[in-house]
């Protein structure tokens, strides 16, 4: 399958905001409201210019941004590659959440290295280290250094939009660390990982964080409940790209959580064919098909997984449908 549509240039902006503040096409689910926007910033990175490249994450990112434009989304950024610089990608999502209104729903999507480092306030990690996600112009040392996002900040952003009543779904297709000890097809060349390793003795500058950021959980439980959190890999472990078929007799790499991602925005996971792609849906849709494609070698991180949550909408696919007039009802 070819990635789902094409995007001319490395960084693309689509702002076609429709004055009534609704959008036709992909709408939240969000109790007591109607039909609200959603609101998109898709990021994918091969062209690491310090560390080593990826083959698949702009495939991702164009199979993602493809999906949520065919389904209407408006208001939608693609960041490739260098565009996808730190700066670029604060203001991108800073801009969302101006121009967002409660009870919208932002999908930030991201396809490229991530790699795991001390914590930056020793006891707030379980395992005594932070999560980030690694920009094209990062490097271990330098100025580059600054170009990578950590958990932290991510949290925070997550923050803000709950504080706005806004709805969150995170898609983050890279890995943290770990290994995988075979290869996903015997004899296959070696595939890439998106990860890069922690180099021993290697001093990263703190973000720029305000104090209370420290424990990503003081914020209490239930304040990321507005969040849909879809990641590539449990904590400790590696994520592929791997080949997938494109019907034309080529097989481009990609990240299998992405790619499935993109096919159940397409309508594929919605099993009951209304609309409405709910948790009970997609979690399994998405389990059972990563799973098979990179041969169990891949487990996938989807929170929330409490049953009371099961039949949550995380994103309608098709505006519900209208509530019928006087003369249909009294048909």
């Amino acid at each position: 399958m070819k990635p789902l549509g094409p995007s001319p240039g490395a960084a693309r902006t689509v702002r076609r905001v429709l004055a009534s503040g609704l959008l036709c096409g992909l709408v939240a689910a969000v109790p007591g409201a109607g039909a609200q926007a959603v609101r998109g910033l898709v990021v994918g990175i091969d062209d690491y210019a310090h560390i080593p490249k990826l083959k698949g994450a702009v495939n991702d990112a164009r199979d993602i941004e493809a999906a949520l434009e065919g389904i209407g989304v408006d208001d939608l950024t693609l960041l490739l590659d260098g565009d996808a610089t730190r700066a670029r990608i604060e203001a991108e999502w800073q801009g969302l959440l101006e121009r967002a209104g409660r009870g919208d729903t932002l999908v930030l999507a991201y396809a490229g290295h991530g790699w795991q480092e001390p914590a930056r306030v020793p006891g707030t990690e379980r395992d005594g280290q932070d999560e980030a996600l690694l920009l094209g112009g990062f490097s271990v040392e330098g100025d580059g250094r600054r170009e990578r996002i950590v958990d932290d900040e991510i949290h925070l952003w997550l923050l803000d939009a709950g504080r706005k009543g806004l709805r969150v779904v995170l898609v983050a297709d890279a890995c943290h660390s770990g290994t995988v000890n075979r290869s996903i097809v015997p004899g296959a060349p070696p595939l890439t990982y998106r990860f890069f390793k922690y180099p021993a003795g290697v001093e990263m500058p703190a973000p720029d964080l305000p104090e209370e950021a420290a424990d990503t959980g003081a914020a209490g439980e239930g304040a990321l409940a507005h969040v849909s959190f879809l990641a590539a890999a449990q904590e400790h472990a590696k994520v592929p790209e791997v080949p997938i078929p494109d019907g034309t007799g080529g097989a481009p790499m990609r990240g299998a959580l992405s790619y499935y991602f993109a096919r159940a925005l397409r309508g594929d996971a919605d099993g009951d064919g209304d609309g409405a792609l709910r948790r009970r849906e997609l979690w399994p849709f998405l389990r059972e098909n990563v799973r098979r494609e990179v041969e169990s070698r891949q487990w996938l991180n989807l929170e929330p997984t409490s049953q009371s949550r099961a039949d949550e909408v995380v994103l309608r696919l098709a505006p519900p449908p209208a509530a019928p007039g006087p003369a249909e009802a009294g048909e």
